[in-house]
């Protein structure tokens, strides 16, 4: 599906809730998970080529593969902790939607720790090169 579709089904599913969420909530709701379903799927299937560059790009690099997959793993769950929250705030719990929002976060934070790490451990690397210790 390319994006002129992605485009148009997303309008299609907008118009349609907008006349569904007038009769029940929790169907409109249902549709929209269902969309967003359909829609997440069509993403998913670009995603193969774009792992295979990054992985070509690390082995040329010099990178260790764990980075890159701790990377877009940071960005996953980014991606699904926005999505959960923007549901709760559909539905009207904003408080829920915060406390996603703060574990996701915190699970980034978490992910990100190795990462952290190699950097402090590569600027403590470059800084005894130069001082000579």
């Amino acid at each position: 599906m390319n994006i002129v579709q992605l485009v148009g089904f997303a309008l299609t599913c907008s118009l349609l809730l907008i006349l569904v969420r007038r009769g029940s909530d929790s169907i409109a709701m249902l549709l929209s998970v269902a969309a967003t379903g359909v829609i997440l799927t069509a993403i998913i299937a670009e995603l193969p080529p774009i792992l295979s560059g990054l992985e070509a790009l690390s082995a040329r690099a010099g990178v260790e593969m764990l980075y890159i997959r701790t990377v877009l793993r940071v960005i996953a769950i980014a991606y699904v902790v926005d999505f959960g929250s923007q549901l709760c705030i559909d539905v009207g719990e904003g408080t829920m939607a915060k406390n996603l929002q703060l574990a996701g976060k915190i699970l980034i934070l978490a992910m990100a720790v190795p990462i952290i790490v190699a950097v402090a451990d590569i600027i403590i690397g470059l800084l005894e090169q130069v001082t000579g210790r």
